[in-house]
């Protein structure tokens, strides 16, 4: 048996892999292993545990010309994959003159206790820093019978 390492090419750095879940490190040069007997055998083994959704496949002595992020078995991957998704908390509050505002959790702190990697943290930090949610509130007529 030979180590073989997958690699993901740059689709799911920011999205959810169909198999795998949200694993931004899979789209920055990170590899996953399977071992096999020859590199046939590795193709099929990723074929059966993850479909089409991988790049290439590198054998013990092929250099995959880059500096890359070693993450373990394929097949541990698999078994323990990573959430698609967390949850932030949005909430309204109203003060005593009436003004409503609306209001994000803490990312870090939120995302951090459910589990999160630091770099789905850093990323979504990053985009709520462009993307800022308004609210406009319009008062509703009563119904008249």
């Amino acid at each position: 048996m030979e180590t073989y390492l997958v690699s993901f090419g740059s689709d799911y750095k920011r999205k959810p892999h169909p198999v795998l879940g949200y694993w931004p490190l899979l789209g920055d040069d990170a590899v996953l292993s399977v071992e096999a007997d020859d590199k046939g055998e590795a193709r099929e083994k990723v074929h059966a545990l993850i479909g089409p959704a991988w790049c290439a496949i590198y054998g013990p002595t092929d250099s995959p010309g880059w500096d890359y992020r070693y993450l373990g078995s394929l097949y541990a991957a698999v078994k323990d994959p990573k959430p698609k998704d967390w949850t932030v908390g949005v909430s309204v509050t109203v003060d005593t003159d009436g003004k409503l505002t609306l209001n994000l959790e803490d990312l870090t702190l939120d995302l951090t206790s459910e589990g999160a990697a630091l770099s789905v943290i850093a990323d979504l930090e990053d985009r709520m820093t462009f993307w800022q949610p308004s609210v406009v509130w319009v008062k509703r007529e009563p119904s008249t019978p």
